[in-house]
This record gives C-alpha cells, sequence and structure tokens, in this order.
C-alpha cells in the first residue's frame, strides 16, 4: 500500500516535470524565433553615433532631408521581435525652423546591408 502511495506520487512528480520541460522548450522557441525576426544587434555609426536604419528611415520622411543631423542615440535594447533605438536629431519643420526631435525606433532584421529597417518610429516628447 505505501509502495502504491510513494509510486503515485512519483508518477505525479515525473508528470509535473514533464510539463515544466515542455513550457520551457515552447518558451525557448517563442525566443529564438523573437531573435531570427529581429536579427542582429544595430550598430552604431563612428562619426556620429547614429543607425544607418535610423538615418534612411527618417531621411525618407522628412520635410527637408538635407537639414537632418543626428544628435545621439541610446544602445540598442531587445524588445521583442525589435531592438529599440531612442534617438534625437535636429531637421527642419515646415516654417524652415531647425527643430530638436527624439524619437523610439523600432528596428527588426532586412534593410539595406543588413543594417535593420525601421518599422515604426514613436514620437519621443
Amino acid at each position: 500500500a505505501q509502495q502504491t502511495r510513494i509510486q503515485s506520487e512519483l508518477d505525479r512528480i515525473e508528470e509535473k516535470q514533464r510539463a515544466t520541460e515542455a513550457t520551457a522548450k515552447a518558451a525557448a522557441a517563442v525566443v529564438q524565433a523573437e531573435e531570427d525576426s529581429r536579427g542582429p544587434m544595430p550598430i552604431t555609426s563612428p562619426w556620429d553615433g547614429s543607425y544607418q536604419a535610423v538615418n534612411y528611415f527618417l531621411k525618407q520622411r522628412l520635410k527637408d532631408p538635407d537639414s537632418y543631423d543626428p544628435d545621439r542615440c541610446s544602445a540598442p535594447r531587445a524588445d521583442g521581435p525589435f531592438w529599440v533605438v531612442t534617438c534625437t536629431y535636429r531637421a527642419k519643420n515646415s516654417f524652415g525652423a531647425l527643430v530638436l526631435e527624439a524619437g523610439q525606433f523600432y528596428i527588426r532584421k532586412g534593410g539595406f546591408a543588413g543594417e535593420g529597417e525601421v518599422v515604426r518610429m514613436e514620437a519621443v516628447r
């Protein structure tokens, strides 16, 4: 009787361990998929500390792309399937005034020369 009780307790523990291992494998697969989507960590320019993907993204969208002047950018941090950087930059607005702006840029694998591509920007105030 005691051996049967101990065996059933051992079976319950083993089942719980298998479930925990399956959950860990599923979580590892999600993390791997995010890393694959995110791609390699973006590298800053040695000249001005900007990111190629951010520069390209902004120059495609600014009213006066030639006025774009990167100021500073944070180190990239992983956030799900993206690398996220916060950058400040100067550019001319609609009135021709040079203004300081800041944005949070979401970068994933792809883009020119594998530098990543910005898929979303959120203004930082």
